[in-house]
């Protein structure tokens, strides 16, 4: 499922960096998946977001409540 899904997946462990990319997601971004494995999702940000990603999840990490970080995004 993960493999054949037509939306881009993005599995990223609990300090932000890319674990696991589908097909669909290195159509949609352009990337290569040796590009992105190993780095901070935050590659893939702009803005507001690639600044503070980081600081929102680890606020996540301490309190446990989804504000950003782990709520459903599209």
């Amino acid at each position: 499922l993960f493999t054949a899904a037509v939306d881009g997946i993005i599995v990223i462990n609990g300090a932000g960096f890319i674990e696991q990319v589908n097909p669909a997601l290195l159509s949609l971004f352009g990337y290569a998946e040796k590009d992105l494995i190993g780095n901070n999702v935050s590659i893939l940000m702009t803005g507001h977001d690639r600044l503070m990603h980081d600081r929102f999840l680890e606020d996540y990490v301490e309190t446990g409540q989804a504000r950003i970080i782990g709520v459903g995004r599209e």
